[in-house]
């Protein structure tokens, strides 16, 4: 027998007369009420099985089988096989959007490849008395009765009409005979105290299911989980209908709740970012847009633009957009310096299927770059020019050094506009690939200095650092951007006693470290890569070296809040505050990469580390 209350049949005339009562005039007062805000699943066990592939298309129908409106987009279906071996559906309906108020509304769906066409038992589509209804959620910790929860995996779901009566006191007290005293003394008392419910104008098709529900292990009434196994019991018939009342006793544990979560429909998903990825300096964005994976409908917020440094750059609203179809647009032109640049979007903006969007609060899932193209003959590769395709790696790299020069005394960064000053620094050294810079072999006052940007800015988002040193010292500033004579504090890299580590400062009390004293080592080249997920928390900031986890886990003093945006310039090899003192770094270093807004994963620093011959692509 198949519990569905959504049972679908082959034709429509054995849809309105699945009736028991042979001698009955039949009303189709149905109980059964799906509000147009709301998804529900029912599952088949379709005797022999049941197929719906994805090619389908759904209809509501009245009782004369004349369409009235078509919810494909609404219907989800997925089919899984029974214990029997049979094919059986998951049917999810999701905010079917038409309200027939108290009409009898038949869902009708037609399988494309087949012709093959069926029909639900008439029920209603309606939020109207919506407090004389209560919605069941169930699911069983074993196959019921041919349900198949095992192989489905579910829960099932329907709204009834149906009202609570009053209360069902079945509470106990617990007594004995107290010979000394003569009395009856109580001695515990059992409060059991459940709800008394009626279902009124029942047929026995709703009946039949209504008790197979109680059955289950796990039932919620109203979100509400029932703790007993209710017992359904029919009144008398009214008339020579085919309906009659019905009542039963439920008892409920308010702490224990439900709330419904999509099981086959994947939620509303946004795409297609535009602007997104990098571009060319100069270029004019003559629209804003995104698309999502179904229609949408343009509800009321709010788009944002910001710079790297969290300015707000543009604000737009729903009276700005227009929404076609799948996509919302933003007619405008748009024209920025030289910068990353991150989208915000509020909730609810835009709605599918009556679901509102989520907002996008974060600055790495929508964001763009504006920079300087790179056509230079000397230093080409495929990805020196905006070829359209976008890849986070590429598209956050804000400064790449390979250390390559072989005269003058400019640091050239290949990526994009953050070049810098060598003082002193041997260049034109044997590298780990090509050329390298040393440091401070025997000589003082030996940096690099590299002027401040919004590029090397972190603020609150990800970022990822990558340098090949190979250390003369077990000491040495490696990479900062730090001055505590000015208290201008970002970041800094460095190596204490054979400890690396690496600090993040929201100020000189507030900050993020991680160390490791297992590695690092003189004399041989070693990868160091440090990456901050941006999340504030100091799990999120992470060290490798050689492509091995740091030592020490990360720790936060104070309370971390994002790293200011100073003018402090990066010092490579020094320190801002002692560039003449001890702590200088001795050594070479080669190919240091900065990403802003990105965490670099675990594969691309293997593929970075390249069993340590590093990369210079």
């Amino acid at each position: 027998m198949d519990y569905s209350f959504l049972k679908l049949y082959n034709s429509i005339d054995d849809a309105l007369n699945d009736n028991e009562f042979k001698d009955a005039g039949i009303h189709y007062y149905t109980s059964i009420q799906l509000f147009t805000d709301e998804p529900y699943l029912q599952m088949t066990n379709y005797e022999g099985g049941i197929s719906i592939s994805s090619d389908f298309t759904a209809f509501l129908v009245d009782n004369c089988g004349n369409t009235l409106s078509e919810i494909t987009n609404n219907v989800f279906i997925e089919e899984f096989v029974d214990t029997e071996g049979n094919t059986q559906c998951k049917i999810e309906f999701v905010n079917i959007p038409s309200n027939f108020y108290g009409r009898a509304i038949i869902i009708k769906i037609v399988q494309a490849t087949s012709d093959v066409i069926y029909y639900t038992r008439p029920i209603k589509i309606t939020n109207q008395g919506s407090k004389k209804t209560y919605r069941f959620d169930y699911t069983n910790n074993s196959n019921l009765e041919g349900l198949s929860y095992v192989d489905a995996g579910c829960y099932q779901s329907i709204r009834l009409q149906m009202k609570y009566t009053g209360k069902n006191n079945t509470s106990e007290v617990g007594e004995y005979y107290q010979i000394s005293t003569s009395n009856n003394i109580s001695t515990r008392f059992l409060k059991k105290v459940g709800g008394n419910y009626l279902v009124e104008n029942i047929d026995s098709f709703t009946f039949d299911r209504l008790q197979e529900v109680l059955l289950h292990d796990i039932i919620y009434l109203d979100g509400k989980r029932i703790t007993n196994k209710p017992i359904l019991e029919q009144g008398d018939r009214i008339g020579q209908s085919n309906i009659f009342n019905a009542t039963f006793s439920a008892f409920t544990n308010d702490t224990d709740t439900y709330e419904y979560t999509y099981q086959i429909f994947d939620g509303f998903t946004l795409s297609n970012y535009y602007p997104f990825g990098s571009y060319t300096t100069g270029t004019v964005f003559l629209t804003v847009s995104f698309d999502a994976d179904i229609d949408m409908t343009l509800n009321t917020g709010s788009l944002k633009i910001y710079n790297s440094l969290g300015t707000l750059q543009d604000t737009f609203t729903e009276s700005d957009m227009v929404v076609s179809g799948n996509t919302l647009t933003i007619p405008t032109s748009l024209s920025y310096s030289d910068d990353q640049y991150y989208v915000n979007i509020t909730e609810g903006l835009v709605s599918g299927l009556g679901v509102n969007n989520e907002a996008i609060v974060d600055n790495s899932t929508w964001t763009f770059r504006l920079k300087a193209a790179d056509y230079s003959a000397t230093d080409y590769s495929a990805t020196d020019y905006n070829t359209g395709v976008s890849t986070p790696i590429d598209d956050n790299l804000v400064m790449f050094y390979k250390f390559n020069e072989t005269s003058g005394t400019v640091a050239t960064d290949s990526k994009g506009s953050n070049n810098g000053t060598i003082v002193n620094a041997v260049i034109n050294q044997t590298g780990l690939i090509d050329k390298c810079y040393e440091f401070n072999n025997g000589a003082t006052n030996q940096y690099v200095s590299i002027p401040s940007s919004s590029d090397l800015n972190f603020g609150t988002g990800a970022f990822s650092i990558e340098v090949w040193v190979n250390p003369s010292a077990n000491f040495g500033r490696i990479l900062n951007k730090y001055n505590s004579s000015t208290g201008d504090l970002e970041y800094r890299l460095f190596i204490q006693s054979g400890v690396l580590q690496f600090y993040a400062y929201t100020d000189a009390s507030n900050r993020l470290a991680i160390a490791d004293n297992v590695t690092i080592g003189t004399s041989a080249w070693q990868q160091i890569v440090i990456t901050c997920d941006g999340s504030g928390d100091a799990s999120g900031l992470k060290m490798k070296v050689d492509n091995v986890t740091a030592s020490f886990p990360s720790s936060e003093t104070g309370n971390y809040t994002g790293m200011p945006a100073t003018n402090q310039e990066v010092i490579l090899g020094q320190q801002s505050d002692d560039l003449s003192g001890a702590n200088r770094y001795s050594g070479l270093m080669d190919i240091l990469r900065v990403w802003k807004g990105y965490e670099l994963t675990d594969a691309e620093i293997t593929t970075k580390y390249n069993s340590g011959n590093g990369t210079e692509s």
